[in-house]
């Protein structure tokens, strides 16, 4: 996974945005990592404009933003981080499907008993 620094111009269909916040969310205990981006090139107009956008959508990448700085270890880590709890969270979820399986076929046991 690569994440895009704040100052990044992506296009989504005919339309482009620039990234100018990464944020997450938390949901039944997945980290979800996203870019929050204005409309290019008017930029900020209103919180009822902004767009969140999943690290992991598909996007085509204009111009990447500059690293200065900080900037580039705070990207490392957070690239380092976002893909950590990517795999981790599927890592977890073959482990649940794996119990739920076993359990469904304990149970399957203790029927025919």
């Amino acid at each position: 996974m690569k994440v895009y620094p704040i100052g990044s111009i992506i296009q989504i269909r005919r339309s482009q945005y620039m990234i100018v916040s990464h944020f997450k969310t938390e949901k039944d205990n997945h980290f979800h990592y996203y870019y929050l981006c204005v409309a290019y090139p008017r930029g900020y107009v209103g919180a009822d404009r902004l767009v969140a956008l999943a690290f992991e959508e598909p996007f085509d990448l204009v111009h990447e933003g500059a690293l200065i700085g900080r900037g580039k270890s705070y990207l490392e880590d957070l690239t380092q981080i976002a893909t950590l709890a990517q795999q981790l969270d599927a890592k977890v979820m073959k482990r649940i499907e794996f119990l739920e399986y076993k359990g469904f076929e304990q149970m399957e046991a203790e029927a025919i008993k």
